[in-house]
C-alpha cells in the first residue's frame, strides 16, 4: 500500500515538475520602448526618375542596420519602409530640368507594428539647359528651344536617414 502512495506521489511531482519547467522555457514576451529621436538609417530599392514616376506613388526603402533596444532587436536590418513621391516636375522645353522629392513615411517593428518616420527624403535636380537653349535658339536656329533638360535620376542605394518623432512600445 506503502508502494502504491509512493508510485502517485512519484506520477504527481513528475507533472508538477514537467509543468513548471515547460513555463519556465516559455518565458513571456518583453516589450521595449524605441525612443523619439532613434535615427533610421535607409536605402533607397529601386531607381528613380521624374521621367516615370507620378506624385503619390509608393517608392521602397530598405533598413540598412539593426535598430537595438536594451540589446533586443526592435527593427531587423533589410526590413522595408515605406515611402511616397512627393512632388514630380517632368523636364521641359527651353532647357527646363526635371525634378523630384521623395519621402520616406513607415517601417514595421519585429512584432509588426507600423512606425511613422519622419525627416527622410531624398531630392534630385535634372541637369538645367536653360542657357544652351537660348543661345542657341538666337544664334543658330529658332527650333533650338526645342531643347529639354534633363531628367531628375536618384539611383538605387541612395541613402537618406529617417527619425522616429515619438516614443514606440513593442514586443520583442
Amino acid at each position: 500500500m506503502f508502494t502504491k502512495k509512493l508510485k502517485g506521489m512519484s506520477v504527481i511531482m513528475a507533472f508538477v515538475m514537467l509543468v513548471s519547467s515547460v513555463a519556465q522555457a516559455a518565458p513571456a514576451g518583453s516589450r521595449v520602448v524605441i525612443k523619439a529621436g532613434t535615427m533610421v538609417p535607409l536605402e533607397l530599392v529601386t531607381a528613380i526618375s521624374s521621367k516615370s514616376v507620378a506624385p503619390g506613388a509608393p517608392i521602397d526603402f530598405r533598413l540598412i542596420n539593426d535598430i537595438v533596444v536594451d540589446r533586443k532587436i526592435a527593427i531587423r536590418a533589410g526590413s522595408i519602409a515605406r515611402g511616397q513621391v512627393q512632388r514630380v516636375k517632368k523636364n521641359g522645353l527651353f532647357g527646363k530640368a526635371g525634378e523630384l522629392e521623395v519621402i520616406v513615411r513607415s517601417i514595421n517593428a519585429v512584432d509588426g507594428t507600423n512606425i511613422m518616420l519622419t525627416g527622410g527624403q531624398l531630392s534630385e535636380e535634372g541637369s538645367n539647359k536653360l542657357v544652351l537653349s537660348v543661345a542657341l535658339t538666337v544664334l543658330v536656329c529658332l527650333l533650338c528651344f526645342l531643347i529639354r533638360g534633363g531628367n531628375a535620376e536618384i539611383p538605387a542605394g541612395t541613402q537618406c536617414t529617417a527619425t522616429i518623432p515619438s516614443d514606440v512600445e513593442i514586443d520583442v
